[in-house]
């Protein structure tokens, strides 16, 4: 999926109603692992690197008021990075682990030959 920005531009981009969504209301009430929910979620790593866990103990409001907060914490931070002020949750010396990780600093790395080598040693046979 790309949304056009200007002339002839495109910014690729991932909404969350594309990630896989896996409902774990069964194996949480004891009934039998279903094989097709187990299916979803390597197909969701396979296809996104990431899946959302539907959990019906969790309640949505309670969902949305954590995103918020997240949200609200997340651009306070960029506007003083953006103001020029020190990150007091910026932690180089963890490795960026934790805390904040300001603009620029990661960097992707190529690991196809890994994950080649991973799925020749441990295939997965249903995908």
């Amino acid at each position: 999926m790309f949304r056009l920005l200007r002339q002839g531009q495109r910014r690729y981009f991932s909404s969350a109603l594309d990630i896989t969504i896996v409902d774990t209301s069964t194996l949480l009430s004891g009934g039998k692992p279903n094989l097709a929910e187990c299916k979803k979620v390597v197909e969701g790593f396979h296809k996104h690197g990431v899946i959302a866990i539907r959990d019906p103990r969790v309640d949505e409001s309670k969902n949305q008021d954590f995103i918020n907060l997240m949200t609200r914490y997340f651009e306070s931070q960029s506007q003083k990075y953006y103001r020029g002020e020190p990150l007091e949750d910026a932690r180089p010396q963890y490795g960026y682990q934790v805390g904040v990780t300001p603009e620029l600093i990661e960097r992707a790395r190529e690991h196809g030959e890994t994950i080649k080598n991973q799925f020749q040693r441990f295939p997965v046979c249903f995908l």
